[in-house]
């Protein structure tokens, strides 16, 4: 049942107490009706059934008793009976509240949450929260283009982890116009789309990757783009290797759409935006993202970008809830080929038998990172929703979970707790602590839960409402900022100095050493792409020798989860030329080496690797010349040929 489902009827002759009521109760989200007197009342109670009567004791031309009799009988069923009234004593109608069972008698002037309190406590157990559009559309299973579009406008204030959805829910609509990113700290981001198609992003780095997609994509070689890129000329590059006759038009509309989804993805970080959108006819002259092109962006955005910690108190509300089906669920099959899908055979098949996502972390056949990002991609393509009912728990189960949590908890700043980024906007900081005080408030607990379970859920709602309190307040929250930061400084600090230590002990070729201090460094804030790809150098160097294809999957799955618009470095491409190397793929390895030195060409380690992979491929069996020198591989190349 939900709120709308509860109708509830107003009577009493004064127009403004009636009228607030409505109001106060319409907004609250239930169906209401008002009356000026019992006649009206009666009446109406044989075309429509009420589940709550707010009365007036006092105006009425007949008794109390014999309407609220009338009321009873017509209505066949058992109701909520609020009696409010302006002199009388709780004991002038102590019959009444017998003969109706209910401890409602309030005085005038009334308190509004007196009202609200009293009808959520008696359809506690029936009612199904309500949440606000872009949350309920998680547990619709078919929308409309009209619910995604109406969820988006009266999402002004977003956390920027949302725009992968945002994007999505628009890319299965008509709409064309603009969308508005808004952050205190970066220029204003814009969107545009035609007709549910982004054709257009203008983002605060508007840093250029056409040159480095061309060569990425095969499209020409490196010797070829450097040719052009010689060439005196004003025209771009995309013309200038059309006039060249390198490439044809169709290829730079193609790299011109990758760029743009490059672009996107500088919107998604740990920052909130101030969100407008804007519906306007849009000229016809960029080539739009088209489904496919965007479901493959969202999927490296989910995996790369989006962070486990975020995911896991997004979901909190729904992480009893069945997971089902949703009316999409047919155009899956290019999902799979995607990460993290596609290191997860089987997973979207299991999700939808009626699981929760509780269910499918304690079975452990999937790591937690992969579940939610998994679980999250989907739901931003509409591939399944939540069931509004939850699943009961187990006590043992609900105790480990808090456990958990509360482990969590103590490790996380107030922002963390409540899922927010240090940006988030008071909408933000109100919706987010109502989410989960529902969840966690002492009252929900049951009678019968063990002691441990009541405290834990205390101790979990305690550390919510002190996040919500500090950040609701703006002067505790500017002097928690200062405090957050000046800690963070120093943690900064503090990992780029094991960072640089590690990068030491790794071009000394003491790749055991230098693993420990990237590990250490990476504990102590949110890692950079460049601190996670040293950190997948120094694994790929001191690869076991046993479960070896489960550990280069892990490590090809981390490789992966390098954001899209670092990936166009040297270091990134001589990681990956490395890793290629270890699997066995030696052409491969030998291009994106080379790749690495063209643009890097003093990368030493890149010379000596190139080298290696000479060496691997033209000798009959497999070399490994990981931890040799330099110049003792080139000696051998050298001693190869004289042969």
């Amino acid at each position: 049942m939900e709120k709308r489902d509860i109708n509830i009827a107003v009577l009493d002759i004064d127009a403004t107490f009636r009228g607030a009521t409505k109001e106060l109760l319409e907004k609250e989200g239930y169906t209401v009706s008002a009356f000026a007197d019992h006649e009206q009342i009666l009446s109406n109670l044989k075309m429509r059934k009420y589940d709550v009567f707010i009365i007036e004791c006092l105006t009425q031309k007949t008794s109390l008793a014999n309407l609220v009799t009338s009321i009873q009988t017509a209505s066949n069923h058992e109701c909520l009976f609020i009696f409010v009234s302006l002199i009388l004593e709780k004991s002038s109608v102590k019959d009444v509240l017998l003969q109706t069972k209910s401890q409602h008698f309030l005085k005038k002037p009334v308190i509004p949450a007196h009202i609200v309190s009293a009808i959520k406590d008696r359809f506690a157990d029936q009612l199904t929260e309500a949440h606000e559009p872009f949350i309920e559309a998680l547990c619709t299973p078919q929308l409309t283009s009209a619910q995604r579009i109406n969820a988006l406008k009266t999402s002004q204030s977003v956390h920027s982890y949302e725009v992968p959805r945002i994007l999505s829910y628009l890319s299965r609509t008509q709409f064309s116009g603009i969308l508005k990113f808004k952050n205190p700290d970066t220029k204003d981001a814009q969107v545009t789309l035609r007709a549910g198609h982004v054709i257009k992003a203008e983002v605060d780095d508007p840093k250029s990757f056409f040159g480095a997609l061309l060569v990425d994509k095969n499209y020409v070689s490196l010797e070829e783009l450097e040719l052009v890129l010689q060439q005196k000329n004003t025209k771009r590059i995309g013309e200038r290797l059309v006039d060249s006759n390198l490439v044809s038009p169709h290829v730079i509309d193609l790299v011109n759409v990758e760029q743009l989804g490059i672009r996107l993805g500088y919107l998604i970080k740990n920052t909130s935006y101030d969100m407008e959108i804007f519906e306007q006819a849009v000229g016809q002259e960029e080539l739009p993202m088209d489904l496919p092109v965007l479901q493959r962006f969202v999927s490296d955005w989910v995996n790369s970008k989006i962070s486990l910690s975020w995911l896991k108190t997004f979901y909190l509300s729904f992480i009893d809830k069945k997971i089902m089906r949703g009316s999409l669920y047919a155009d899956i099959s290019p999902m799979h080929t995607l990460p993290p899908l596609n290191r997860m055979p089987k997973f979207a098949q299991e999700l939808i038998q009626g699981v929760t996502i509780q269910q499918i972390v304690d079975q452990r056949k999937y790591s937690e990172d992969d579940v939610y990002s998994a679980v999250h991609l989907l739901i931003t393509q509409e591939f399944i929703y939540f069931d509004k009912q939850g699943k009961p728990q187990d006590h043992k189960s609900h105790l480990d979970r808090l456990v958990k949590l509360r482990r969590e908890m103590d490790h996380q700043n107030h922002f963390e707790i409540l899922g927010l980024s240090d940006k988030a906007k008071s909408k933000e900081i109100k919706r987010s602590y109502y989410e989960l005080s529902k969840l966690f408030h002492p009252d929900k607990v049951s009678a019968d839960a063990p002691k441990e379970t009541k405290e834990l859920t205390s101790y979990i709602f305690s550390k919510i409402s002190k996040a919500n309190e500090i950040l609701s307040d703006d002067n505790r929250r500017a002097t928690y900022l200062k405090e957050l930061e000046k800690g963070f400084a120093e943690k900064i600090l503090e990992s780029e100095s094991l960072f640089e230590e590690g990068r030491s002990f790794l071009k000394a070729n003491q790749a055991a050493k230098a693993l420990q201090l990237f590990e250490k460094a990476m504990s102590l804030r949110p890692p950079t792409s460049d601190l996670k790809l040293h950190f997948l150098w120094s694994k790929l160097l001191v690869a076991p020798t046993s479960n070896i294809e489960t550990y280069f999957k892990g490590l090809e799955a981390d490789l992966n989860r390098i954001p899209p618009e670092d990936r166009h470095n040297s270091t990134y491409y001589f990681v990956k030329g490395l890793y290629l190397r270890q699997i066995g793929d030696l052409d491969s390895a030998e291009k994106t080496v080379k790749h690495a030195l063209s643009l890097t060409p003093s990368f030493i380690e890149a010379q000596r690797e190139l080298h290696i992979i000479t060496l691997q491929k033209k000798s009959s069996k497999p070399v490994d010349f990981m931890n040799a020198d330099l110049k003792d591989v080139v000696g051998m190349l050298f001693s190869k040929k004289k042969k």
